[in-house]
């Protein structure tokens, strides 16, 4: 069996090769509201989701929703008064990435 285009697809996919996929990230804090009428987890996954729409609609892909946890530093205050405590706390973060190609690399092979 022979294949006529094999050359024409042969470099082609060497093109294809040669790019370089580089990848663009970009990281959204997620805080859905909700009052005592909304409080159901659907209100929160509209929410959500309208969040991923707008920027899927941009060309941003949706990877995943992320916790961040961290420390908030104590408040000393002064002589006792105004003293908060420490504490930790987390951040839901929505993550979306897009890739871009680099024009091609100069290659030897």
């Amino acid at each position: 069996m022979v294949f006529r285009n094999a050359p024409k697809l042969n470099a082609h996919i060497f093109e294809v090769l040669k790019k370089k996929t580089i990848m663009e990230y970009k990281v959204i804090p997620f805080v859905a509201t909700a009052n005592q009428q909304n409080m159901s987890a659907k209100n929160i996954a509209e929410q959500l989701d309208n969040l991923i729409k707008v920027h899927t609609n941009d060309g941003w892909e949706y990877i995943r929703l992320e916790s961040v946890s961290t420390y908030i530093q104590p408040v000393e205050g002064c002589f006792g008064l105004g003293h908060k405590p420490g504490y930790m706390t987390s951040y839901q973060m929505v993550v979306f990435s897009k890739g871009e190609n680099e024009k091609s690399i100069n290659s030897s092979y």
